[in-house]
């Protein structure tokens, strides 16, 4: 599920049947998702999901002109510090605005030396969303990195591009659980 919004609530949103968010702080851009009590799944009690914005495309996009095959940060100002201590699970949601390569993904990568090495959340490629068609693409859910429980500091980089097409993301959200 992606949950697509603006800066602008302050009150509790309803966004899709039985989810509601609320930004937390303007400083975290901070979203906390609950299912509704009217919800199907409010008797199973299912793990409570976070989302935080790591990208919002208002009032600008990322365009990655000619998306390179080896890692690659298009945005620097987005890297994020994050407290990841009490999560298991992490996926990647992302906005796709024009596709890449067939074989171009987006994923999360964090540091826990503040950006001198980079490792993916799940100490392997994951969590990575395809870049390949139009419109929202989320990845599965990838246990963390028992290093990644802890005080990081998170970006988000594309791979597998071709050095030729230019995909255009606008909103990219981490879930957490």
């Amino acid at each position: 599920m992606i949950i697509q919004v603006s800066s602008s609530l302050s009150e509790p949103t309803v966004i899709e049947a039985g989810i509601t968010a609320l930004y937390a702080s303007e400083a975290s851009r901070a979203i906390t998702a609950s299912y509704a009590e009217s919800s199907s799944y409010a008797h199973t009690s299912p793990p409570k999901e976070n989302f935080i914005i790591i990208f919002d495309s208002h009032p600008a996009i990322a365009i990655i002109k000619n998306q390179p095959v080896e890692i690659y940060e298009p945005v620097f100002e987005s890297r994020k510090q994050l407290n990841l201590i009490n999560y298991k699970q992490a996926r990647i949601c992302v906005q796709v605005i024009a596709p890449g390569s067939v074989t171009s993904v987006i994923g999360a990568q964090y540091s826990i030396n503040g950006g001198e090495t980079w490792l993916f959340l799940d100490g392997i490629n994951g969590p990575a969303a395809a870049l390949i068609v139009t419109g929202s693409s989320v990845s599965p859910y990838v246990d963390l990195d028992e290093t990644a429980k802890s005080d990081i500091l998170i970006r988000w980089v594309t791979l597998n591009g071709n050095g030729i097409t230019t995909p255009i993301i606008g909103s990219i959200i981490l879930g957490l659980k």
